[in-house]
């Protein structure tokens, strides 16, 4: 079936989509419903730093890929929404200098575009903001940060579960976007989520760690 984009209103405030008459999931949520992610134990404080912390970051790196000035939007958004997470997110974000000096990266059209298209076979409405769509070093890439902690063993597995099926739903929600193809022809981007922690890529028991993974997700969910 082909998939297209269905109008909607998006509500920033509480990251809701909105289509007249029906009922719109988001990727999120649809995650937390096939039981991939529990956040109903997490603190609602501890929730919404690690919240603003990913949200800076994100802010930095879109500003420094349009040739703005990372920091400052750091600033100005904790200013913005009162809460400083200034220097936990600058520390991140050189993270992401540091992976972004060994790669070419080209945005592929603006970030942080919410979508909603109609999930073929069970005809859900599934609502996704995609982070970064992007080439890196020459392929299409749907590209998401993530900042939270590394986790290993089964909980590692859960969390790269979790991943591909996030980053499956933005690849859906790109497939049913014909402004962004325009003429050109579909394909699939790859899935990557970089994961930007001072603890992550960890080379050997002693050896000193990058600061980031890459997670690449390229078969088919």
């Amino acid at each position: 079936g082909i998939v297209m984009l269905i109008p909607h209103t998006f509500h920033e405030d509480d990251h809701t989509y909105r289509v007249e008459g029906e009922y719109v999931l988001s990727t999120s949520a649809v995650i937390e419903l096939c039981g991939m992610s529990d956040m109903s134990q997490v603190p609602s404080e501890n929730l919404r730093w690690a919240s603003a912390r990913g949200t800076a970051v994100h802010l930095a790196v879109e500003a420094y890929e349009t040739y703005r000035d990372p920091i400052e939007a750091i600033n100005d958004f904790c200013l913005l929404n009162d809460i400083d997470v200034s220097e936990t997110a600058t520390a991140r974000f050189k993270l992401y200098e540091k992976w972004r000096d060994q790669h070419e990266v080209v945005l592929a059209g603006k970030m942080e575009i919410p979508r909603v298209y109609r999930h073929v076979g069970n005809e859900l409405l599934i609502g996704a903001t995609l982070d970064m769509p992007c080439f890196i070093d020459g392929a299409l890439t749907i590209l998401d940060l993530k900042t939270c902690h590394p986790q290993y063993g089964e909980k590692l597995k859960t969390l790269r579960l979790k991943w591909n099926a996030q980053t499956w739903s933005y690849a859906e929600a790109l497939e049913a976007d014909d402004d962004f193809w325009g003429d050109n022809p579909k394909i699939q981007p790859q899935r990557m989520v970089l994961h930007l922690h001072e603890d992550c890529g960890k080379t050997g028991v002693k050896g000193e760690a990058l600061g980031y993974k890459e997670h690449i997700f390229n078969d088919d969910f």
